[in-house]
């Protein structure tokens, strides 16, 4: 007998979470993603959400700060700012509402409460 369904998705996903990893600096693209899973990319992306539980894009993010936590917890802050640099889509929206005078309004504080904020992000996950 062959793999059933789930278990062919399963294999497929580890795939692209294995290639995920080691290309976490790459601009990464839905279309490369599925060609890794050997998927069309709108059935990838139903197929990952749906077994995942979450987004690709949030799986980037997870990982890229899990990255930059374990990197600051080494006494390496610029692998937090680097890793909290690497998500394409936010810093788009950042420049975007930087250009335009909207957005966040009130400051960010100093870069041990970001700290603090991140680990908190991180704690959370490997505690559920």
């Amino acid at each position: 007998n062959g793999p059933t369904t789930r278990s062919d998705y399963a294999i497929r996903l580890e795939r692209v979470f294995r290639w995920l990893v080691a290309h976490l600096d790459d601009m990464l693209d839905l279309r490369v993603l599925a060609d890794v899973a050997c998927m069309s990319p709108y059935h990838f992306h139903r197929i990952y959400h749906a077994m995942q539980g979450e987004t690709v894009t949030d799986t980037i993010r997870r990982l890229r700060l899990h990255r930059a936590a374990r990197s600051a917890r080494a006494g390496t802050l610029m692998g937090l700012e680097h890793g909290l640099a690497q998500d394409p889509e936010r810093l788009a929206a950042r420049r975007h509402d930087a250009q335009r005078g909207t957005g966040c309004q009130e400051p960010m504080g100093e870069g041990g409460d970001r700290l603090d904020q991140v680990l908190a992000v991180v704690n959370e996950e490997q505690e559920t």
